[in-house]
């Protein structure tokens, strides 16, 4: 996000899923991330950030 980076160019997208990410971690962590649910994390959070609220409040909870 510093480096001007938008979620399109972070998260691959079909339809409203996330399906993938350009964020590549590093092997010492792979066994506790699963790259299948990455990109959606990497939305969430992208999300939080710019909006500066947390998920639950972004989806309409409080």
């Amino acid at each position: 996000m510093k480096s001007g980076k938008k979620l399109e160019d972070l998260v691959t997208k079909q339809g409203e899923k996330a399906m993938g990410t350009s964020i590549k971690l590093p092997d010492s962590v792979k066994n506790w991330v699963d790259n299948e649910s990455l990109g959606g994390q990497v939305e969430v959070v992208y999300k939080e950030i710019t909006m500066g609220k947390p998920h639950g409040e972004i989806l309409g909870g409080k």
